[in-house]
């Protein structure tokens, strides 16, 4: 996490892709140490960032709602992991196709909630 800190340092002079990612990278760190609140906290400025750089349905986008629904899925909330892995599965099928790894992955997400 020092370095990803020292990361944002850099990208603080304008808000880019790369600081959306280090915030993305940060927030999995955070979810594999169990700290939720601050990896949805890290995730949701990531996905901010990147909605506004690259736009809507690009797969940076759909890469972070993805982990995002997988956050609150492993935190019991169907609703909202439903909602995020749809909208990064539909994103995902129109970019990557439906036999892309990443595609196919949140295919399977989507499926064990339902």
């Amino acid at each position: 996490l020092e370095y990803y800190g020292k990361a944002l340092v850099i990208h603080k002079a304008g808000a880019t892709v790369g600081e959306g990612q280090t915030y993305h990278n940060m927030a999995c760190m955070y979810q594999t140490q169990g700290n939720f609140v601050l990896a949805l906290e890290f995730y949701n400025k990531g996905l901010a960032i990147k909605r506004d750089k690259l736009g809507e349905n690009h797969s940076e986008v759909a890469m972070t709602l993805a982990n995002i629904g997988l956050l609150h899925q492993a935190q019991n909330r169907p609703a909202k992991a439903l909602r995020c892995l749809r909208q990064a599965h539909a994103i995902f099928l129109g970019h990557l196709g439906p036999q892309h790894p990443h595609t196919q992955n949140c295919s399977r997400a989507l499926q064990s909630l339902l």
